[in-house]
């Protein structure tokens, strides 16, 4: 009897450490007490669970399996340690197990095989042998809300799409556009699927309308077994003046771990930020990598480095940037988030320059004149850097309303600012020369969004978008229709 009050209380006492989410001291408990109770299922069972909760996935499997070999009858243990698997990201394992124990299940486990089974390859991308798998446990409750549920979602990743967007954008450069664009996707199966988009825009540039064309069209396959895809891109830009140039991007990502993903992408694409970029030609070949940290319950982040060269102008430009923000916090519908970024951005040098000529600058010159200058054809930073405090908000009054902001708000900011000045080169002649100050600014990045589920096939969306930089404050509205099909 006191053997057995003594397994008891064990038990218990370990029960209430991991509510605790004290696993350590768990842990230790056991250390002592599973050597001498290894014929007892619960006792193998719990330290199994116990070792999973504190992040010893290939111990916590080893007493799982030894447990399950001793206890073969038991099916609770065996869809635990499928569930286990599956919460730590082991969703190869999990498939594995899935197809020793199926078999052997009764009928009620056999549908939560097949549930899982489709929820996994789901995860996974392989949408073709989800839909297999739900349909088998539909065989077998067909009236099953949860299996309904994952299989409408299986059916919309499976299905075809269009996306009308429209919006107006305006800054103080001042440059004003307005973009009507359409894309569509085509899914052909879990391995590949085709995009098209056409994308018209408007620029206002003073008195005058500038307007520019692009085409694309992209194709994305998906190596399930090496957890990869790759998104290969073309496309043909047509400018003001009717000149046409090609555009290319490919994108390569690669899931390293449950959260971790690393993303390398190059592209060749054109350059149009600035009033002087829209009526000529300017392109970019850029390329950079990039770490992705997603868990949905805990810490979200990104660091990346990105490079822009412009071969027409020989100048180029790097930025390296990362944020991370912490689990989310939870009230009701309402969920936060906040983090904190870092971004810094240099060029090979300066397009800085003067408005006005030489010339014109000497007519009307004297001691107090302020020689006005603009980013000739693009933006080059200098030395900027940036410390900002993030926040990520989302609401979720209803299932079919969601509103969303993001907000980046730089609280230390600092940049080498250009200025102009004559001066005389080494031959004597008067020139416009160029230096640099540095300088404080508050940048700061918000979107707001909000989008409203009309059906399962329908979804309108409208939001707002404003930016203040070092070189312009932007404000953009859209709204964008997507249908289902």
């Amino acid at each position: 009897m006191i053997v057995f009050g003594q397994k008891n209380d064990t038990l218990a006492i370990v029960k209430e450490l991991n509510t605790k989410e004290q696993y350590s001291k768990s842990i230790t408990l056991f250390q002592s007490y599973y050597p001498r109770h290894k014929n007892d299922q619960y006792a193998g069972w719990i330290y199994a669970q116990t070792l999973h909760y504190s992040g010893n996935y290939a111990e916590s499997q080893r007493i799982y399996k030894i447990t399950i070999q001793q206890f073969p009858g038991n099916n609770d243990i065996k869809l635990d340690l499928i569930n286990k698997l599956v919460e730590s990201g082991d969703l190869s394992a999990a498939i594995a197990q899935i197809g020793l124990f199926l078999p052997e299940f009764p009928t009620d486990y056999k549908f939560v095989a097949y549930k899982t089974l489709a929820q996994v390859f789901y995860w996974k991308g392989d949408y073709d042998q989800a839909i297999k798998e739900i349909e088998r446990a539909l065989v077998i409750y067909s009236n099953d809300q949860s299996a309904i549920d994952l299989k409408n979602e299986i059916s919309l990743a499976r299905s075809n799409w269009v996306s009308i967007d429209f919006s107006h954008f305006t800054d103080d450069q001042p440059l004003t556009k307005l973009n009507p664009s359409i894309s569509s996707g085509f899914y052909v199966n879990s391995r590949l699927s085709l995009g098209v988009n056409a994308d018209h825009t408007i620029n206002s540039i003073s008195d005058s309308s500038y307007s520019t064309t692009w085409l694309k069209g992209s194709a994305k396959l998906n190596f399930i077994e090496r957890k990869a895809g790759l998104k290969v891109e073309v496309g043909t830009i047509i400018y003001p003046s009717k000149e046409k140039s090609f555009t290319g991007k490919v994108e390569l990502n690669k899931k390293l771990t449950k959260y971790l993903n690393v993303v390398f992408g190059a592209s060749y694409q054109p350059y149009l930020a600035t009033t002087y970029s829209i009526q000529e030609k300017l392109m970019q070949t850029q390329y950079g990598a990039a770490f992705e940290w997603y868990n949905p319950k805990g810490f979200i982040g990104r660091a990346s480095i990105d490079n822009n060269h412009f071969s027409a102008i020989d100048n180029s430009y790097y930025t390296t940037s990362g944020w991370l923000v912490f689990p989310p916090l939870k009230l009701k519908n309402f969920d936060l988030r906040v983090g904190y970024g870092i971004n810094y951005s240099d060029s090979k040098c300066s397009n800085f320059e003067s408005i006005e000529t030489l010339n014109d600058i000497l007519t009307v010159w004297n001691t107090n004149y302020q020689i006005e200058g603009n980013y000739n054809p693009l933006f080059t930073p200098n030395k900027q850097l940036i410390h900002s405090a993030v926040g990520l908000m989302e609401y979720r009054p209803n299932k079919k309303l969601t509103m969303a902001i993001d907000i980046s708000y730089g609280f230390s900011a600092k940049s080498n600012s250009p200025y102009l000045y004559l001066d005389r080169d080494k031959g004597g002649i008067i020139i416009i020369a160029r230096d640099f100050a540095e300088q404080s600014y508050k940048p700061m990045d918000s979107n707001l969004s909000l989008n409203y589920q009309i059906s399962d096939t329908f979804s309108i969306k409208g939001y707002y978008k404003y930016k203040k930089t070092y070189y312009y404050e932007s404000k953009s509205i859209g709204i964008t229709a997507r249908i289902v099909f």
